[in-house]
């Protein structure tokens, strides 16, 4: 459970014009356009010192107040679901489509197909790689805080990548972990299959939190919570084009966000 803080606009209320500006307004339409200037800018300092009187009677700053609004903060509890794997079945994408099967492949259970099951970055069954960084995306289609990741590469892996989440389509990418910050966990369970197992490090508990109306009214998301995950490489380890049998990321869920399969 997580105890973070969403920011809200609570109306103030109006200034009421006092009786004295009331007769001010009454008395300058009978003069000429001089006095009525005079006489706005009286009602304007008086409605002046009325909003400020109003306000501190409220303990409400001045630098707070715009627009008749002002800025509070709420207590709001984030229940969390246990850890588990959240990427199973989801949508994935690449940047190249290779030489093997789509990018979705990661996301799959299967791994008996040596051809269909996994996901190549080559040009051609020699395995020639294709130039340039390349980078695989897993849609979770709900916020969900990402605890660690798996990469169950083929021979064909990389050492020199990074992992990064977003809540959004438009928002920025935010590092998760870096091959050049941060270590990674290395096993090879089976011939031609290596996994590399990461541990995705959160330094606080507390913090602001956004309101996701499109996973549910009551869905609220700490800001650590990222909804799309991209593995970026940035150059093989090996003299092949890299490969991935599978990528799976486990992570908390937010008990009472929805998912949405619309991308956003």
């Amino acid at each position: 459970m997580f105890t973070l803080r969403k920011r809200a606009e609570a109306e103030l209320p109006k200034p009421v014009p006092s009786s004295s500006a009331s007769e001010t307004r009454s008395r300058s339409s009978k003069k000429g356009p001089g006095f009525f200037l005079y006489a706005v800018g009286a009602l304007a300092i008086m409605i002046c010192f009325e909003t400020y009187w109003t306000m501190n009677a409220m303990g409400v700053s001045l630098i707070d107040y715009v627009g008749n609004s002002t800025v509070v903060e709420e207590t709001i509890n984030i229940d969390l679901m246990e850890t588990a794997l959240i990427s199973e079945g989801k949508p994935a994408t690449s940047d190249v489509d290779g030489n093997l099967g789509k990018a979705q492949v990661v996301t799959s259970e299967s791994v008996a197909d040596w051809l269909k099951d996994r996901w190549q970055a080559a040009k051609d069954m020699s395995g020639n790689p294709i130039e340039g960084e390349h980078w695989i995306e897993v849609d979770l289609q709900a916020p969900a805080i990402v605890t660690s990741v798996l990469i169950d590469w083929e021979a064909a892996f990389s050492d020199d990548y990074s992992v990064s989440g977003r809540l959004s389509r438009e928002g920025k990418w935010e590092v998760l972990f870096d091959t050049q910050t941060s270590k990674f966990n290395s096993s090879t369970p089976a011939s031609k299959h290596i996994h590399h197992t990461i541990e995705v490090q959160h330094q606080e508990e507390e913090g602001s939190a956004t309101h996701l109306t499109a996973y549910g009214s009551d869905c609220y998301a700490p800001n650590k919570a990222v909804r799309y995950v991209r593995l970026l490489i940035r150059k093989p380890a090996t003299s092949w084009g890299v490969s991935i049998w599978r990528l799976q990321i486990y992570g908390k869920q937010l008990a009472k966000c929805k998912t949405n399969t619309t991308a956003f």
